[in-house]
C-alpha cells in the first residue's frame, strides 16, 4: 500500500507539473510552447462550435498578432 500511494502521489505530482507548465505558457501568450501541449487531432469545442488544431491555432494565433493578450491563468482545484 505504501508503494503504491507513492506511486500516485508521484504521478499527480508529475500531471500537476505539466497542467502548471501548460498554464504559464498560455499566461506568457507563448503560442509555440503552448499549442505543442494538443495533439494534432484535436477537437475542441466552443460556445460557437466545434474548432480542430489548425483552426484554433489560425484564431489564436491572429487574436495574439491583432495586440491582444492573456494576462494570467490561475488553476485551482
Amino acid at each position: 500500500p505504501a508503494l503504491a500511494q507513492s506511486a500516485a502521489s508521484t504521478a499527480e505530482q508529475e500531471v500537476r507539473a505539466v497542467i502548471a507548465a501548460y498554464n504559464a505558457d498560455y499566461a506568457r501568450n507563448d503560442l509555440d510552447a503552448y499549442f505543442r501541449a494538443f495533439a494534432p487531432d484535436l477537437t475542441q469545442w466552443f460556445p460557437q462550435g466545434r474548432v480542430d488544431l489548425p483552426s484554433y491555432q489560425a484564431s489564436w494565433r491572429k487574436y495574439i498578432g491583432a495586440g491582444n493578450t492573456l494576462e494570467g491563468a490561475e488553476v485551482r482545484d
